[in-house]
């Protein structure tokens, strides 16, 4: 048995790759620890140390072993290190094989067992614990505390089977959660001073299915939004296929809601889209995009694949279309990597590497472009600003508008508030202000300079 960690002064790491769904499982890791007197520190400090791995694109798995290699040099001798996540589902006994440091690993489907691998870890034990299903969806696992917004699960997996996605098999089929469970913990969480809940799923359009037959997710935000202290409701991740009429008259009916969707493309070519097993047309999506943004005045965001295999130049050409007709307000976009288990991974036909960086550089420009050019047109427009925290650079405080741009701004305001807000500039990818009540003094300050 191993030397086991003094129980006074302990500290914990964690290092997050991946999407929402991964900073919530860290998070409900983390308020795991904290409820157990353990306190955040530097990698070099922890007792503690946790990696959250993504299997979404090869790079970020790269980047995993690369970064746990570090780990093991930099942490204290008895240090108790535990890798989680995605890339754990079908690489956890080769991790524990490659890296002797490495006490444990766990995947996504049973973060709710994390205090048990935690308890066996600091006992000495070192274990590869990959259950093989979610025992327990509904259990309301623990937030951290002294938050203004909170990540809410209303969806566990995904059914959709993409043929370049390895989700389906490191999360799992699909699983809603019991709506009375999501507003226990949203009740809680509004006790504990949390303002701005965000719904999460691999696809948050088909919440509900399998588990109602007359209660779906348009109806569960219209619950949500019942709650006095919810000022703000977000959510990801929206699949285009279920993206339907019902929810953008609920986006625009609903105050609380917030005007910005997240409905990941990938392509505009109708060709790849069939390839990629998307089951929606480049027409169709264009046309819920559109009526998105002339219903609700929202903004769209998407992801988007370059250099999928088979991928022309038309085919390219279909998505640069695709940018210029719906201007999204920021996309991520990538180049295709293969990833193990999809159908995709064994086309052998695939696009060059120097081929995909050209068209993925292309693709960027013009969304910087965008970008930029959005931003500009908010200049001297006042936004209602949900305080969030302080800023990292320069000013004082930070938060994001209903349509999802980052404002930092000036003012006195404590987090959690709504504080209407003068954007005076336009950044890359953020806005500059100053709150309402100290913009007249903001005009006097800049007239004197001007006057100077």
């Amino acid at each position: 048995m191993g030397k086991q960690i003094s129980k006074e002064n302990l500290k914990y790491y964690i290092k997050t790759f991946g999407c929402q769904m991964n900073e919530r499982d860290s998070e409900k890791m983390a308020a795991a620890l904290e409820n157990k007197g353990f306190s955040p520190s530097l990698p070099q400090d922890a007792d503690i140390l946790m990696v959250n791995s993504c299997a979404v694109r090869e790079k970020a798995e790269q980047k995993l072993y690369s970064f746990i290699g570090r780990l093991c040099l930099e942490k204290k001798k008895d240090a108790k290190l535990i890798v989680c996540g995605c890339v754990v589902q079908y690489k956890g006994k080769e991790i524990l094989n490659r890296f002797k440091d490495v006490n444990a690993v766990l995947n996504t489907r049973r973060i709710e067992d994390f205090e048990q691998v935690l308890k066996d870890v600091l006992n000495g034990k070192r274990i590869m614990y990959i259950p093989s299903i979610m025992r327990n969806p509904n259990k309301i696992l623990p937030h951290l505390k002294n938050r203004t917004g909170a990540f809410v699960d209303i969806t566990y997996g995904c059914n959709n089977f993409c043929s370049y996605c390895i989700v389906p098999y490191t999360r799992g089929k699909e699983i809603s959660r019991e709506k009375e469970y999501i507003i226990k913990e949203i009740r809680m969480l509004t006790q504990g001073g949390v303002k701005e809940i965000t719904l999460l799923g691999q696809n948050v359009n088909s919440y509900g299915k399998g588990l109602y037959k007359n209660y779906n997710f348009v109806d569960l935000l219209y619950d949500i939004s019942k709650f006095d202290d919810i000022q703000r409701i977000r959510f990801v991740t929206s699949h285009p296929k279920d993206f339907s009429c019902s929810l953008i008259l609920a986006i625009k009916e609903i105050d609380k809601v917030c005007k910005h969707i997240h409905l990941p493309v990938q392509s505009g070519s109708n060709r790849i889209l069939e390839l990629m097993r998307r089951k929606y047309t480049r027409e169709e999506y264009i046309e819920k995009a559109l009526l998105f943004k002339e219903t609700t005045k929202g903004s769209i965001t998407t992801d988007i694949i370059i250099g999928f295999p088979t991928e022309t130049d038309y085919d390219f050409e279909q998505t640069m279309d695709m940018l210029r007709k719906i201007r999204f307000d920021f996309s991520f976009s990538f180049k295709y990597s293969p990833r193990p288990f999809t159908a995709a991974a064994s086309t052998k036909e695939r696009v060059p590497k120097e081929t995909k960086e050209k068209r993925l550089e292309k693709f960027q420009n013009l969304q910087e472009k965008i970008t930029w050019e959005s931003n500009l047109r908010d200049v001297g427009k006042i936004f209602n600003v949900l305080v969030e925290g302080d800023a990292k650079r320069g000013a004082l405080l930070t938060g994001r508008t209903t349509t999802n741009k980052i404002v930092n701004f000036s003012g006195e305001a404590k987090k959690g508030k709504i504080v209407k807000v003068v954007i005076q500039e336009a950044k890359k990818h953020s806005l500059q202000g100053n709150m309402e009540d100290s913009y007249g003094k903001f005009e006097n300050q800049r007239c004197g300079f001007l006057r100077r």
